[in-house]
């Protein structure tokens, strides 16, 4: 591309020009005025040409080699012979957006602010041309915004069809729960009631009978917990908040599940002491023991539980941690989702419904709270819940 004094030829420089929207549409005379005004510059490879927040003086075309196009360590782009930089520097002189480094030896052609200026004063062609170029992209934004406001109102429909949908399947849900409660409570009623008279049964009779009620206690626990989802979203401003002993909602909740526990054959470590928050007690009693659930479901016989409650710096902590096979990446991602049962599985053959922890970091920001959970894949998981002292 070089002439033998090592410079750009004259008609290569117009041919340049041409191609840059700017300039397309003039006269080729007017092209040559401007080929008289560009200067040839030079960069080595790894130098800036400018850097964000430089002032805009100039516009560059690539005669040869290329350059990227940054912010900070970022590459927004990469340009290369024939590209455009900068341009905006001909109307105005604010600072550059970006920085442009050279990525190899590069020869470039500056067309200074100042120069394009004095130019079109005494050039209407350069100015029409220039004006032309502004409404193109005046009506091409128009459409832009056209095509935007098409596909937000299409959004904005789909949206109002998954929210009546969601709401349609939560009603649905909540009917079919609210439906299998009554004869779920009769069954179990029932097989309560052969259970009472085992002495007449043989031994696989009164096995099938234990079994029997186990599954009827699952299915109604998953009816209650669906039950108590749906409740939540309708009723989430009904809260009695009120100065609580903590320590004793926590005994209170390890007890209803020390049975479980025993038969387990799992040792529970107690620290507990004694504190208070402002909390309502009937959703701290619900999230204190679906935690407690978790960690009894995931735990392999004979480990241990640590139920911990302390007091730091203003704040309240309920700890809770198990050892066993924690919780991977990936399941932490989506833990307090709605209906998304984890990968670990149950030790005990117990049934997750994916809705235990959803519920407690409801009911947790309902009363001001926070919850997070540590775990290591093999190493157990821990959950901390916590609230202001009072």
């Amino acid at each position: 591309m070089l002439n033998e004094t090592g410079h750009i030829p004259f008609d290569t420089k117009v041919k340049l020009l041409k191609k840059i929207q700017l300039f397309s549409d003039l006269h080729r005379p007017s092209l040559k005025k401007i080929a008289d005004l560009v200067e040839e510059t030079e960069y080595q490879k790894g130098h800036y040409i400018f850097r964000k927040g430089d002032e805009g003086d100039a516009v560059f075309i690539i005669a040869l080699g290329s350059v990227s196009v940054r912010d900070g360590d970022f590459i927004l782009s990469h340009l290369k012979e024939g590209d455009v930089f900068g341009e905006y520097a001909l109307i105005d002189n604010k600072a550059r957006s970006a920085s442009i480094l050279a990525e190899e030896p590069v020869r470039l052609l500056r067309l200074s602010h100042h120069d394009f200026s004095r130019l079109m004063e005494n050039n209407k062609e350069i100015l029409h041309g220039l004006l032309q170029v502004f409404v193109n992209r005046l009506r091409h934004q128009d459409q832009m915004e056209i095509q935007l406001s098409e596909k937000n109102a299409q959004i904005s429909q789909q949206k109002e069809i998954l929210v009546d949908l969601n709401e349609e399947k939560n009603h649905l849900i909540a009917i079919i729960a609210h439906d299998l409660r009554n004869p779920l409570s009769s069954t179990l009623s029932l097989a309560e009631l052969l259970k009472s008279e085992s002495e007449n049964f043989t031994d696989d009779q009164k096995i099938c009978i234990a079994g029997m009620i186990r599954a009827l206690n699952r299915m109604n626990e998953m009816v209650k917990r669906i039950l108590d989802v749906r409740s939540l979203e309708e009723k989430q401003g009904n809260l009695n908040l009120e100065r609580t002993n903590i320590s004793g909602l926590y005994q209170q909740a390890f007890l209803n599940f020390k049975d479980k526990i025993d038969k387990k054959g799992l040792n529970a470590v107690l620290n507990l002491n004694e504190v208070y928050a402002v909390i309502d007690k009937n959703y701290l009693l619900q999230v204190i023991e679906n935690l407690i659930s978790n960690a009894v479901k995931f735990s392999p016989e004979n480990k241990n539980i640590y139920f911990n409650l302390w007091a730091n710096e203003g704040k309240v902590y309920i700890g809770i941690k198990d050892e066993g096979p924690g919780i991977s990446p990936e399941d932490q991602r989506k833990l307090f989702m709605k209906y998304q049962p984890l990968s670990a599985v149950p030790t005990g053959g117990e049934s997750s419904t994916g809705i235990g922890l959803s519920i407690v970091k409801k009911f947790t920001e309902m009363m001001n709270g926070e919850v997070q959970c540590e775990s290591t894949p093999g190493k157990g998981a821990k959950f901390i819940v916590s609230f202001d002292r009072a």
